[in-house]
């Protein structure tokens, strides 16, 4: 045992350095770019709240307002630091550092989980992904959630195999608080909770009671996305977690109309789908958030086919479109994207040389992560039961963050990035893993 633990504090301390280099290159580029291209669209989203709570504004946003688009778990990490001198709202290179040092830190951990997925080989191979898995090099260096968010994701995937190896109460309760942390963040884990119960329905470590487990994990995972909603209730007398939800509900439905060809009447007035809907026919909020929830249903009941066709769509954009970030943050002058073909991604590909390879690595991570799920599951039929507890988890995560991010109509290589350690754990334990599911450690070496 001792020798299996020293194996895992090798591979960790290999890859997490193998990925650091990567990522601190891009960063070294990043801050002495003359325009800085580390925040996007949504970045002052996030550094404007986390300015107004380092000043005792609270969680608030432009004019002093509380903030409601989205929880506060990004804006909080992002005050701690402010708070702490790392970065500052006008110098944010220290929260791109820490970034860099958390997505590197999820390398190491890519190579922990396929180690006791498939083994060493499995461990080389998936760790070597990761560290250049082009996605997951961008994103540490914008401002944007998705690095501390999927560091979290891949903190509560380890939380639960501790717990499966040592099924003490007290990881439970951190796998429980790491799942009820994940919304905060993002909200697309909102109901992420759901599935992960259930999956605890249908299987736990030997002589754990399923009620009493079932009740504490519940409790912990939804007590956080209860209590903002509580508080946004208090202001907006409507209960919501994150008033970007509907939003992006209404654009899905939008683009189904679209896809299925529903006539489009033009109109004075703002449409569901459209900023500024609402206040221009003098709506209250809870009436807005009630007309573009109808519209959502209305929608995809009148054409579940389209809409089925656009999630589809979205998800094969979430795991095939190529990341375009990082020719942003690396290159003076990126060429020009010629439409959304498979011809015109792949000449863009091209145009971008050696930059163009790296990015097919980061689809083939993705897609092959993806392919290999079904190969990885007649597999399990033969594996000891925390292993295919382990294959349980990984597939609920990547299937729930599939499906509730192919409703978001935008920047869909943004969204693969949390899933790409799983994808990546996925085909590393599929081309080099034991297909026997043999246990690595200190008895087998």
């Amino acid at each position: 045992m001792k020798s299996g633990r020293s194996r895992g504090r090798n591979l960790f301390m290999l890859f997490f350095l193998l990925a650091l280099f990567p990522r601190l290159l891009v960063f070294n580029i990043d801050i002495h770019r003359e325009r800085p291209v580390y925040k996007y669209q949504d970045s002052l989203g996030y550094i404007m709240p986390a300015q107004n709570l380092i000043e005792g504004n609270g969680f608030s946003g432009g004019g002093g307002w509380p903030a409601f688009w989205w929880p506060p778990g990004y804006s909080g990490f992002l005050a701690v630091l402010f708070a702490t001198g790392i970065a500052s709202p006008e110098h944010l290179a220290g929260a791109l550092l820490v970034q860099v040092l958390l997505a590197s830190l999820v390398a190491g951990m890519v190579s922990l989980l396929a180690l006791e997925l498939g083994g060493v080989p499995a461990a080389l191979l998936a760790g070597s992904l990761m560290a250049l898995e082009p996605s997951s090099i961008a994103h540490a260096n914008v401002i944007l959630a998705e690095t501390f968010f999927t560091f979290l994701l891949v903190l509560a995937v380890l939380a639960w195999r501790g717990w499966w190896a040592s099924p003490k109460i007290h990881r439970l309760l951190a796998y429980a608080a790491l799942v009820g942390l994940l919304p905060l963040v993002r909200p697309v884990a909102t109901y992420l909770w759901v599935p992960l119960a259930l999956l605890l329905v249908v299987t736990r470590p030997r002589a754990v009671p399923r009620a009493p487990v079932l009740v504490g994990f519940v409790a912990l995972a939804t007590f956080p996305v209860a209590a903002w909603t509580l508080r946004n209730y208090s202001y907006l007398h409507v209960p919501i977690f994150a008033t970007v939800g509907q939003f992006n509900e209404a654009r899905f439905a939008h683009n189904v109309e679209e896809l299925a060809g529903e006539p489009q009447a033009s109109s004075t007035v703002k449409q569901p789908w459209q900023d500024g809907f609402g206040p221009d026919q003098g709506m209250s909020f809870p009436q807005l958030v009630k007309a573009r929830e109808e519209y959502f249903r209305r929608v995809l009941l009148k054409h579940p086919v389209a809409a089925l066709e656009r999630l589809a769509l979205g998800g094969a954009g979430i795991l095939g479109v190529p990341d375009s970030r990082l020719p942003d943050l690396i290159l003076r002058e990126v060429p020009d994207f010629q439409g959304g073909s498979v011809r015109g991604r792949l000449t863009w590909l091209w145009r971008l040389g050696w930059l163009g390879g790296l990015l097919l690595l980061g689809m083939a991570v993705s897609t092959g992560g993806f392919l290999a799920l079904p190969l990885l599951a007649l597999r399990a039929r033969v594996w000891p039961r925390d292993k295919q507890a382990f294959l349980a988890l990984m597939v609920l995560l990547i299937l729930y963050q599939l499906l509730i991010s192919s409703f978001i109509m935008y920047q869909a290589d943004r969204f693969r990035v949390p899933i790409v350690p799983l994808l990546a754990v996925a085909l590393g334990s599929a081309l080099r893993g034991d297909r026997f599911g043999r246990r690595f450690n200190s008895d087998s070496a």
